[in-house]
């Protein structure tokens, strides 16, 4: 049990070192993070994650952080844009920042947040985010009813124009973190 508390301890810090760790993009790479004054997907997904003492299991996947050691649990930019498709059915021209961290194998715990070019698109990534989260509570029906349960009770707020998609136990803490990162930037 020690060790377990460590470990949370251990994981939580280095996620709240991860967002100083970018590098800053050349100007021909797209921006890679929140414009001044608007939150970064990964401090709104860190803020989350942090306040609800989450502690993911080894091959957890992270999108949009910066790893700060090696690791396969760390998605290169291409493989979240594979994801994002794949999942979301979002095209890379679509959004413009996200970050995702979400458990493997039998869990349906997943916490994402996505930053659109305008109100269109975030409506329509809200609209794909549905339908995903709908799919999700599918595949777990039936063989794992608490984790579709855990998907049915999901939070999805779309914010101006960020989206937050948080399938964790606590959805309406996560719902109010995301709002108020997104207001106050």
């Amino acid at each position: 049990m020690r060790q377990r508390i460590s470990l949370l301890l251990t994981v939580s810090l280095l996620l709240s070192l991860l967002t100083g760790c970018q590098q800053p993009a050349a100007e021909s790479d797209p921006p890679a993070s929140a414009p001044a004054g608007e939150a970064a997907g990964s401090d709104i997904v860190s803020g989350v994650w942090n306040g609800l003492g989450i502690g993911m299991p080894a091959g957890s996947e992270y999108y949009g952080f910066e790893p700060a050691f090696d690791s396969d649990s760390f998605k290169s930019p291409e493989e979240m844009d594979a994801y994002i498709q794949g999942a979301y059915g979002l095209s890379e021209e679509e959004w413009e920042e996200a970050c995702i961290v979400r458990e493997s194998g039998m869990s349906a715990v997943e916490l994402a947040a996505l930053r659109f070019a305008d109100e269109d698109a975030a409506q329509h990534g809200y609209d794909c985010l549905k339908e995903y989260l709908h799919a999700r509570e599918g595949d777990f029906t039936g063989y794992a009813p608490a984790q579709a349960k855990l998907a049915a009770d999901a939070a999805l707020v779309i914010e101006g124009l960020y989206v937050g998609l948080f399938i964790v136990e606590d959805s309406g803490y996560a719902r109010q973190v995301f709002v108020t990162m997104v207001q106050t930037g």
